[in-house]
């Protein structure tokens, strides 16, 4: 566990369930917050490997999202039965399911994974991440055990990523364009465009960066991507709160950030309320 960056809190949390594990787990966090790598790192300390070696594991199924859009309930399936295969056990864990973004499974097959949940095979652990307790089903929640991914303080994030090398400018670039994430921040610093939230933190630098017609041009290509969008506005949203909280920028930099993280409030609710997104955009980028 000392190879990942978690807040104390979350830490203790998880060793406690390591040492007394049940049989069903829920990891709740926002993106890029590091559920992924915290799920793996649990999977790894319960079977005694390392987090390297989980890909190669027989014993571990790690189920994401098709697409990065939604958790079939034919994937469901498919882990389920790989539950039911012999298992290797004296009673301890031998066996693990990780669902990643677990608020992404269809209703169907979150109904389809609540019995494998409720009576689980011997030595099997079910761990599912989610953007939050109530992303997933009433039925989920009550059949599992619940940790909050909190979000580590700087310092300790700045500590954490200076001792795997990383220069002191490239972590401040990274934090302040993740909003202080780790997960995403991992994954800027490494430069790993196939983190889901890679694509939103490029697009939202370019947003910022452009005059306004050259923004009033990216609402049309950025409309048509409507989860491209939505996470965008997040990143928007993370930038914007971690400026205001450090104070970057002197009083015209922190008016900015004001005024853009409540054009991303405003954008945000009117895409839930189903609006034109094209049209929303384009109020948005005007109101930057």
């Amino acid at each position: 566990m000392d190879d990942i960056v978690l807040h104390p809190h979350t830490r203790t949390a998880i060793q406690q369930f390591i040492q007394k594990p049940g049989h069903a787990l829920l990891l709740t966090a926002p993106q890029g917050a590091g559920k992924a790598t915290a799920a793996r790192a649990i999977a790894a300390a319960l079977l005694h490997v390392t987090i390297a070696k989980l890909a190669s594991n027989p014993y571990v199924k790690i189920i994401e999202p098709e697409n990065g859009r939604s958790v079939s309930i034919e994937a469901v399936r498919d882990a389920i039965h790989f539950t039911t295969l012999r298992p290797v056990t004296d009673g301890d864990i031998t066996r693990i399911v990780v669902f990643e973004n677990g608020h992404l499974m269809t209703p169907q097959a979150q109904n389809a994974l609540l019995k494998t949940i409720e009576e689980p095979p011997v030595g099997t652990l079910v761990i599912i991440t989610a953007v939050g307790e109530r992303a997933v089903l009433p039925t989920i929640r009550s059949r599992v055990q619940h940790i909050a991914v909190h979000i580590p303080e700087a310092s300790t994030l700045q500590t954490f990523f200076q001792t795997k090398g990383n220069n002191a400018a490239a972590i401040q670039k990274a934090m302040l364009m993740s909003g202080g994430l780790p997960g995403l921040m991992c994954a800027l610093l490494a430069d790993d465009i196939t983190h889901p939230l890679y694509a939103a933190t490029t697009a939202a630098r370019d947003i910022l960066q452009k005059t306004l017609f050259e923004r009033l041009v990216l609402a049309d290509d950025i409309a048509k991507q409507r989860q491209l969008w939505t996470d965008t506005l997040f990143i928007l949203g993370q930038m914007a709160t971690a400026a205001l909280q450090h104070g970057t920028g002197g009083d015209a930099g922190l008016r900015r950030w004001q005024r853009i993280l409540q054009a991303v409030h405003n954008a945000e609710r009117q895409t839930i309320q189903n609006a034109q997104v094209k049209l929303v955009a384009l109020h948005f980028m005007l109101a930057l």
